[in-house]
């Protein structure tokens, strides 16, 4: 979801929650994966062969998305791991909505186990949508950047509400706000090179 993308929001905005057989997820993001999804198939069957014994693919597959791209990767990950068409190394998601309810959720956790990742930067909004009241949460490790560039993993609630209050301090006179600044996939290449020390 970039900021200035309408047809992104678009998706997005369909936050209704409909039955699939990945559980209960977000109508825009598995209309999205539909869309794609062929497309998909056929890129892995031209560059992998069958293991003959398990018929899965040989290669590992590592998925990464950002926003939008972040929660159909997810979806990707739960669906080729559940009818076993790939080899599901790892998922990294940046700046990732909520894909599914607490069911889809705890379903992803144990299909992935420790192979997911959730990359936070700071003070991202999309991250926090849609909200949970909806029904809506999230699985994986949350890989947290505060707006120093200090990576915290899976920080404990107080640790987010402060994190909170600092970024709204850090807005104050912004002409962007902080919350949007910080989804943009340049902020996530920043902090991660910063975190990896290069220029």
């Amino acid at each position: 979801t970039e900021p200035t993308n309408f047809h992104d929001w678009g998706t997005d905005a369909r936050a209704r929650l409909v039955q699939n057989p990945l559980g209960l997820v977000h109508t825009g993001f598995i209309g999205s994966l539909a869309d794609i999804w062929n497309d998909l198939l056929q890129v892995l069957a031209g560059t992998d062969k069958a293991d003959a014994a398990t018929g899965r693919p040989a290669k590992p597959l590592w998925l990464a998305g950002h926003s939008l791209g972040g929660a159909v990767a997810e979806l990707a990950a739960d669906r080729l791991t559940a009818e076993k068409l790939g080899d599901v190394r790892f998922l990294y998601t940046y700046g990732k909505p909520a894909a599914g309810d607490g069911g889809y959720s705890a379903q992803l956790a144990a299909r992935l186990q420790d192979k997911l990742y959730r990359i936070v930067n700071n003070d991202d909004l999309v991250p926090r949508l849609p909200p949970a009241e909806l029904g809506y949460s999230h699985a994986g490790r949350l890989c947290y950047l505060d707006s120093r560039g200090k990576l915290s993993f899976n920080p404990d609630q107080a640790f987010l509400t402060k994190a909170g209050l600092l970024g709204m301090i850090d807005n104050l006179g912004k002409l962007v706000p902080v919350a949007v600044r910080d989804h943009f996939l340049a902020g996530y290449l920043d902090a991660l090179k910063a975190l990896c020390g290069q220029p």
